[in-house]
């Protein structure tokens, strides 16, 4: 698993948020990167909606052939 907000591997228990538009769940670092998004989850997600579609494009291009 990768964290959405740093990039980097997830190796122990991640924090997970699901989203329903676009549907896609969406891994972070806790409690490093977690503190970071949990201050206002909302308004994280706004501001990085661009990177969210991106990341589910990547995303699901996974294991297509």
């Amino acid at each position: 698993m990768i964290c959405f907000h740093c990039g980097k591997e997830i190796e122990d228990r991640p924090m997970m948020v699901g989203l329903d538009t676009p549907y896609i769940n969406l891994y972070f670092h806790k409690p490093d990167c977690w503190a970071i998004v949990d201050t206002d989850l909302n308004a994280y997600l706004a501001q990085n909606l661009e990177k969210i579609y991106n990341y589910l494009e990547k995303d699901g291009k996974k294991g297509k052939k």
